[in-house]
């Protein structure tokens, strides 16, 4: 690379299609384009004219391998491209090969949930097989859990970074926690973020409510995001239509005008979530710089995301349990005030990108000093 040039990124990952929701991987590659934290040093190579995601799947295969094309022939220092789930690897294979064929170094980041749990499932090994291969000859790999950046290194000797789904301070600094908790007799207000899905325990949490209500807690339930699943849809439109008793559901879709605002206005976030091999939810960061409590079921990466005492843990599948700890949340304020504390804490020192960035900037670093594309 030459003195004082800015290193060449590419920036490849699936882009949501045209009024989509944009989720964690539009989020994560906008957010990164965009950060004053690589303005001196990288010039990303805008990540639209790469994998969008548009038409049927043949023809984004076609689509991407031209527009792959064309912005390698842009000749970057560096890919770093965000990593599908494994129903698309078939898109990212001939990518990734074309890359290190043209000497371009490669950055794969892995937002695809449990790497070891899905490398070691049934059922799947051509994918498994293709994944492995690609692992292996990537020059780095930057994963949102921690316990697979070891698994990574230790199993294929790749270099690995922990990059969490990030957070941005600026919207940090902006969100203002609600400061009114729920006094004796107030409504507790609840929020389910994020899709809308029988795994991320949609059902259960609705579930829940008739047995809150027949106790009589006082709560109201927030919904925002989108979903694809009829039983589920309708199960929020008959709660919607026709509430239990002192707890009425409002579904704001994926469209709010701050999400942020709408979260921080809430006291408890609810995710019990049936998914064992989950990751880093970006819902979960999210409600977590809101400053909520949280219900949650346990997954493999939980326990390296969300801290000990920021949320109350319930069985998957059981509405019961977690109407129980909406329950502890709504007849405690001292504990539900220190599950907030607790999860806005966590994010400010783990998770913001002032704190997370730096590490990605090195990388991006040491790569362009071995040398891309550039020098070629």
């Amino acid at each position: 690379m030459s003195a004082g040039r800015k290193i060449r990124v590419l920036l490849a990952g699936p882009y949501p299609a045209p009024g989509g929701m944009p989720g964690t991987y539009g989020r994560i590659l906008e957010n990164l384009r965009t950060s004053p934290i690589f303005a001196e040093e990288i010039e990303f190579i805008p990540h639209r004219v790469t994998l969008p995601s548009d038409g049927n799947a043949a023809r984004r295969m076609f689509i991407d391998l031209g527009r792959a094309g064309g912005s390698l022939r842009r000749k970057p220092d560096i890919l770093h491209i965000l990593m599908q789930k494994y129903r698309a690897l078939y898109r990212e294979f001939p990518f990734l090969e074309a890359a290190g064929a043209l000497g371009v170094r490669t950055v794969m980041d892995i937002r695809a949930g449990t790497l070891q749990w899905m490398l070691n499932r049934a059922g799947a090994r051509l994918q498994n097989a293709m994944m492995r291969r690609l692992l292996r000859r990537g020059d780095a790999v930057v994963l949102e859990c921690l316990k697979d950046v070891a698994f990574v290194s230790e199993t294929f000797g790749r270099r690995s970074l922990y990059l969490p789904n990030v957070a941005l301070a600026r919207d940090y600094e902006r969100v203002r926690p609600n400061p009114d908790p729920p006094g004796p007799g107030g409504a507790l207000r609840l929020i389910h973020s994020g899709r809308y899905s029988k795994d991320k325990g949609t059902g259960v949490l609705l579930e829940s409510l008739r047995i809150l209500s027949s106790r009589g807690v006082r709560a109201e339930l927030h919904l925002t995001g989108e979903g694809r699943e009829p039983a589920i849809l309708e199960m929020i439109r008959r709660h919607v239509e026709s509430p239990p008793p002192g707890i009425p559901v409002i579904d704001h879709g994926w469209d709010v005008p701050d999400l942020y605002a709408l979260l921080a206005s809430a006291h408890v976030f609810v995710m019990p979530t049936t998914w064992y091999g989950e990751g880093h939810p970006n819902a979960v960061t999210e409600a977590m710089m809101a400053g909520l409590g949280m219900v949650l079921t346990d997954w493999i990466h939980r326990e390296d995301i969300v801290p000990e005492e920021g949320a109350l843990l319930v069985r998957p599948g059981d509405p019961g349990a977690v109407a129980d700890a909406v329950e502890r949340y709504a007849t405690d304020p001292g504990l539900l005030d220190a599950a907030r504390k607790a999860n806005r804490r966590r994010v400010e020192e783990r998770f913001l990108d002032r704190v997370c960035y730096p590490r990605l900037l090195e990388l991006y670093r040491s790569l362009g000093r071995a040398g891309g594309s550039g020098d070629r």
